[in-house]
């Protein structure tokens, strides 16, 4: 951490992992998983004192996320913490990258049905390139075979809602862009 004259707090973060290509001008879609333990640091450090986060990663790749307002900040930890501790009580198969997946397609499509079906694939079916989800994540695998197993999970809506839809809404309005 760091502060200027001013008093204002900085946490300036160092890393080798890849968070943007080096011609994106945001977050990849695989850089997410190196950016969100960094943003859930951002909101701790801003419940206790306004505090601007710059991410440096490989490639020269500089993201500034701007200091969060205390009681957004609150509402969110509060809202993670009881996700996750009743994540602790009972499986719960989410992941970055499906979340990722669903918000994506209901932000550019606007429809639940294509949202879930979006993540479907990803989940079960994969890509030439990728293999599905169920594959790879094998916490996910353990608790849900199929991704109707995930989508009828109680907490489904509200793990994608509260915990990753503020973090890429905050990153796609407010900050994340490459400078």
């Amino acid at each position: 951490l760091h502060w200027d004259d001013n008093g204002q707090c900085a946490w300036i973060i160092t890393t080798a992992s890849q968070v943007a290509a080096k011609k994106a001008d945001d977050i990849t879609d695989s850089g997410w998983k190196h950016f969100a333990p960094y943003y859930v640091g951002h909101l701790l450090l801003n419940s206790r004192q306004p505090t601007v986060t710059h991410i440096v990663s490989r490639g020269g790749c500089h993201f500034k996320l701007p200091a969060i307002e205390p009681a957004v900040v609150n509402f969110q930890l509060e809202a993670m913490t009881k996700l996750i501790s009743l994540a602790y009580r009972e499986p719960v198969a989410m992941h970055l990258d499906l979340a990722r997946t669903y918000l994506k397609t209901m932000s550019k499509e606007g429809d639940e049905a294509a949202a879930e079906a979006a993540a479907y694939e990803y989940y079960e079916v994969g890509t030439s390139q990728r293999k599905p989800l169920v594959e790879t994540a094998q916490y996910c695998a353990r608790t849900a075979a199929t991704f109707n197993e995930i989508r009828e999970q109680r907490y489904f809506k509200a793990f994608i809602d509260t915990i990753y839809r503020p973090m890429f809404e905050f990153v796609e309005k407010q900050g994340g862009k490459k400078s």
